[in-house]
């Protein structure tokens, strides 16, 4: 499962940096995005073709496998994981656990604890607001980043839950005035 969820984030990351990086009129559509399917106890999920560029489809196909999931090729060129709701449940709790874990070594670790002091999300993780310590965030060069690893982590795990249309507020509060000092709402 893990080898599966290493893949989805990169997937989301690459999404995520290609429009960020690429031209100013390019975004990424619902069709880009995977999206997720239940019927009885299983649960399909939907990822685009551009997730697996340089990948056989032996190598898909036998990741899948050890993890219990079956793969479909679609005509579209997306990719359909069917998992039972028990492995999705599963998923979710891991993707849930990886967020709660950067909330932690943002406020723990040595690149971002002279900026985060506290970190407060609601249960979807759609609400995030960080507060900072004004001065150190202005003056960080990871500081930009902040937002957009949190947005990014959020935004995959409300997609693996079916919530396609999430909007992803993140807040960047000065942690001493509590005045609100940026907002980003994914998708933008």
């Amino acid at each position: 499962m893990k080898r599966i969820f290493a893949l989805i984030i990169a997937f989301a990351m690459t999404v995520a940096l290609a429009g960020c990086f690429g031209r100013s009129e390019s975004r990424v559509t619902e069709q880009e995005i995977p999206n997720v399917i239940t019927s009885s106890d299983d649960v399909t999920i939907n990822v685009p073709a551009s997730f697996f560029e340089g990948r056989s489809m032996e190598e898909i196909i036998e990741e899948a496998l050890e993890e219990g999931i079956v793969v479909t090729f679609n005509e579209d060129g997306t990719v359909s994981y069917t998992m039972s709701g028990s492995y999705h449940n599963e998923m979710m709790e891991e993707i849930r656990d990886e967020v709660l874990a950067t909330f932690a070594e943002m406020l723990e670790g040595e690149v971002w604890n002279d900026i985060v002091k506290d970190i407060r999300a609601n249960d979807d993780f759609t609400s995030i607001t960080v507060e900072v310590d004004r001065a150190n965030f202005e003056n960080n060069m990871f500081a930009a980043m902040l937002n957009f690893v949190l947005g990014m982590q959020a935004r995959v795990y409300n997609v693996f839950r079916g919530n396609l249309d999430a909007e992803i507020t993140v807040d960047i509060v000065d942690a001493i005035t509590g005045e609100i000092i940026s907002t980003t709402v994914y998708p933008e």
